[in-house]
């Protein structure tokens, strides 16, 4: 039996969830998203043209993810990629996305927090999507995968994988892995069917994240 871990979750079990759309009132769409004491806030400015024409693609919307960190590089090209490949860019043609994030409170799972609160606020912004990446991290321990793992616990450990599947759960959209080159096609496959349990869990957060941002503004209209 797998013990407890330090903040008393079992070894499958995600930290709290929190959503909140609409907290910046100068971006197109903008979401603040929490998992434990991880807290992210991404803001979506576009679809706009941009300044320079070079920048623009003829047939579709160019996504841009900032990360205003120094060492964020590799995860914005990692962002970017999955949420083009998420987005119906054919529909913004010559225009830019841009996604700025945030990371407000780093406990761990940030990279997963960071791709949650990006595609809420595309959401907020009324971005027409395929699927909805849901991104969920796997820490492997000796005996067992621990999921959404705290700072504390990625500490302990260099073997961190971070599952994306569609928001269907049937599918795996991508994995990034702090040393994929020591992780084997089984290990991914295990941390994907183990993910996969908990992602429909945080597509129905999300839905009921835009549930209650529209029944807040029919309050606002109607009272």
């Amino acid at each position: 039996m797998t013990e407890a871990r330090p903040d008393g979750r079992s070894a499958n079990t995600l930290r709290p969830l929190s959503c909140e759309l609409g907290c910046l009132h100068a971006a197109d769409g903008s979401a603040l998203w929490k998992a434990g004491n991880t807290h992210v806030m991404a803001a979506v400015h576009g679809p706009i043209a941009p300044r320079i024409a070079t920048e623009e693609h003829a047939d579709k919307c160019r996504i841009q993810v900032v990360i205003p960190t120094s060492s964020s590089s590799e995860w914005e090209a990692f962002l970017t990629r999955i949420l083009t490949s998420c987005c119906c860019t054919q529909l913004y043609p010559r225009c830019i996305l841009s996604i700025t994030i945030h990371v407000l409170s780093h406990d761990g799972s940030i990279l997963a927090a960071a791709l949650h609160a990006a595609v809420s606020a595309l959401m907020d912004a009324g971005i027409e999507m395929k699927t909805l990446p849901v991104g969920v991290t796997c820490l492997l321990s000796n005996t067992d995968i621990l999921l959404d793992p705290t700072q504390v616990e990625e500490d302990e450990s260099a073997s961190l994988i971070i599952v994306l599947e569609n928001s269907d759960a049937d599918q795996m959209l991508a994995c990034y892995s702090s040393n994929s080159l020591n992780q084997s096609v089984q290990t991914i496959l295990k941390c994907s069917v183990v993910a996969a349990r908990v992602s429909q869990a945080i597509s129905a957060f999300w839905r009921i994240a835009i549930e209650s941002k529209v029944k807040q503004q029919c309050e606002t209209i109607f009272s």
